[in-house]
Order: structure tokens, then C-alpha cells, then sequence
């Protein structure tokens, strides 16, 4: 689930990605960070971590031998489908690692909101490349 092709902004709109994880501003302390309220988008993560950059960083892990493959494999993870359930994934390991106090209301919608955008990713890949991708 995680590219760095973004079918959907321009190259000139596209935030550069950091090369390494050295130049990423250092976080603190992850302690520091609040658990934001469960609302009906998926909340954006901590610090300047997006997750398109994420997801592109990820993304260049795997290659395929086909182009056609590699281009219908970068699209699918640039979706927005897959950048709310990199967000939202995030934001329940945070909560049962180190979230204060009780969130399982709050992991309960976090999980089926992934689970909902996990249906839709694996219904929007093509037939033909489900096996390639999701085996």
C-alpha cells in the first residue's frame, strides 16, 4: 500500500521527498505526541510526515518486471484509498503503544475505517494484477 506516485497532483505540485530519513525534522519524543480525535477523515500524521511520502519511500521497495505492472502498482498506492490506511494504521499502533488512556472505541473505528479502505483498493486493482499485488 505505499507509493509515491500521485495519479492525481501535478509534478510541479508534488513536495520534494527526502532522500533519507536524516533529513526529516527530528520528532521530539513520539510521548509528545496527542492522539487526535477519531473524526470522519483519517487524521493527518505527527510532525511533517505525509503519507504520500511515506508510501513513496515504500513503494520503490518493490519492483516488477513489466512496466505495465509498475505503473498499475504506483497508481493503486498513490490512491487515496491506501494514503487513509497508511494514516489511519499509523494512528492505531500509536494508540495501543502509546496512547493515554482508553481508545478502543476509538482503535474500533480506526480498524473499520482500514477495513473499508482496504475493500476498496482490492476491488479498484484490476483482476489481472490482484494476484501480482496482493499474494
Amino acid at each position: 500500500f505505499i507509493t509515491g506516485v500521485d495519479a492525481t497532483t501535478e509534478e510541479k505540485d508534488k513536495k520534494p521527498l527526502a532522500s533519507d530519513l536524516s533529513q526529516l525534522p527530528k520528532a521530539k519524543s513520539i510521548e509528545s505526541v496527542v492522539f487526535p480525535d477519531v473524526g470522519k477523515e483519517p487524521s493527518e500524521l505527527p510532525g511533517n510526515m505525509h503519507a504520500h511520502d511515506v508510501i513513496k519511500r515504500l513503494a520503490g521497495r518493490w519492483n516488477f518486471p513489466r512496466a505495465r505492472d509498475q505503473s498499475v502498482w504506483e497508481q493503486n498506492l498513490a490512491s487515496p484509498q491506501s494514503q487513509a490506511l497508511m494514516k489511519d494504521l499509523f494512528w492505531w499502533f500509536f494508540a495501543e503503544k502509546y496512547g493515554q488512556g482508553d481508545h478502543e472505541a476509538a482503535q474500533e473505528k480506526l480498524f473499520s475505517r482500514m477495513a473499508a479502505n482496504f475493500v476498496r483498493l482490492l476491488t479498484k486493482v484490476p483482476q489481472t494484477h490482484k494476484d501480482k499485488f496482493f499474494d
